[in-house]
């Protein structure tokens, strides 16, 4: 990608056309596409045979946004300036270049809310219609795009899903711009690895049957041991997975693991309201009669003085790295025994938007790729708590219980 970037720029620079193209990457949790995102902004950026360039580096999450705008300070050539919002990107001069980061997170007007005037106002601008996604601002703004993309990562009814990506790929084509493809293969964040990944995915998605005859022992440690000294039955450390029984244990066992560390993160799904954007003083979550609350702030939390003590949701940690992920499985998801299948209790999900929004099947999706998001942010261990007996009890065939 690099080198051609500097071939069709010298080209550029001798009297030759601008090229437009758009390129997705696309790659599991933990391949690394947010690192070879940087990577390839900061090489552009310092680049002496690519000066001249104008090159944005777009984070639709606005947690993600502030914590890569921290990081320019570390690197040399680039600035918090270069860190943008899809709005943001709308509101300059054309780019040559924009590296889109979690493109499955650009939104539509079903995402905007009370900002529904000024997401009207950009298309109209834009030349574009109202029902056209974030990822149009960002074609109609740059010669080329590169979309860091995961279609298992799609947690919105507005998020850019594959057939909307599709659609949108195929529209430019026939403009006669150039699209292409790329797959990040190689999983380097969970030590469970790409099995792990798989068999998360699998499990939620009724097709656990895909992984009979699983050494799970040889993947993962049925017992918590101390991170600092390793897996005592192995050389190679082994992925700490498993479901905790008691919800007191669960929340002893992540202050053990902080402890140990550091980054063990409690998130859940969003199964409880918010009681506390109201009422300070109120708990949102109540469960064995232990009362949490949701994150209370929402950029940055996991770097957040008192997130150990809070519950994530998933917009505070899609896109970070923890050391230890543990993920409360709420009531928005439970095991039906008469279809033997994963199913979502709509009643019990409080995203009121969503479920506006969303047809069943759409909702289906939301809620099981926002676990599966949740699932694979621990880098060390993930530890479940499960609210529905009959779901305990299925994931119990396949997962260790604590």
């Amino acid at each position: 990608m690099y080198k051609r970037l500097e071939q069709e720029h010298e080209d550029t620079k001798h009297g030759g056309s601008k090229r437009e193209r758009i390129t997705v990457v696309n790659g599991a949790p933990g391949t690394g596409k947010t690192i070879l995102a940087i990577s390839l902004m900061f090489k552009i950026k310092n680049e002496p045979n690519l000066s001249g360039l104008r090159v944005g580096f777009v984070a639709p999450m606005d947690s993600l946004k502030k914590t890569l705008r921290k990081l320019t300070h570390f690197l040399p050539g680039l600035k918090p300036g270069d860190i943008l919002s899809p709005s943001d990107v709308t509101k300059n001069d054309r780019y040559d270049i924009l590296l889109v980061d979690e493109a499955h997170r650009l939104g539509n007007y079903l995402s905007m809310g009370s900002g529904i005037k000024a997401f009207y106002n950009t298309c109209d601008r834009l030349g574009l219609p109202h029902t056209s996604n974030q990822v149009d601002w960002i074609f109609k703004c740059c010669d080329k795009a590169y979309l860091f993309y995961d279609p298992k990562q799609q947690v919105r009814a507005s998020g850019l899903n594959r057939d909307g990506l599709e659609h949108r790929l195929n529209q430019l084509e026939e403009a006669g711009i150039e699209t292409e493809e790329f797959s990040l293969s190689t999983q380097m964040r969970v030590r469970g690895g790409d099995e792990y990944l798989d068999f998360v995915y699998d499990l939620l998605n009724n097709k656990a049957y895909m992984h009979t005859g699983m050494k799970f022992n040889e993947l993962f440690s049925s017992e918590p041991y101390d991170s600092r000294a390793g897996d005592p039955d192995s050389d190679i450390p082994r992925y700490q997975f498993g479901i905790v029984n008691q919800f007191e244990d669960f929340c002893s066992l992540q202050q053990a693991k902080e402890e140990e560390v550091g980054l063990s993160r409690m998130t859940a799904g969003f199964a409880w309201k918010w009681e506390t954007k109201k009422h300070k003083d109120a708990f949102d979550i109540v469960i064995e009669g232990i009362p949490k609350r949701w994150n209370s702030s929402q950029k940055d939390w996991v770097n957040s003085p008192n997130a150990v003590n809070e519950v994530g949701c998933i917009h505070t940690v899609q896109g970070y790295d923890l050391n230890y992920g543990f993920v409360i499985l709420g009531p928005d998801i439970y095991y039906d025994t008469d279809k033997g299948a994963v199913c979502i209790n709509k009643a019990n999900f409080k995203d009121a938007v969503a479920k506006k929004k969303a047809s069943e099947d759409e909702l289906r999706k939301i809620i099981v790729n926002a676990y599966y998001v949740l699932m694979t942010r621990g880098m060390l261990g993930t530890y479940l708590y499960v609210c529905d007996p009959a779901l305990k009890e299925y994931l119990s065939r396949y997962i260790p219980v604590i």
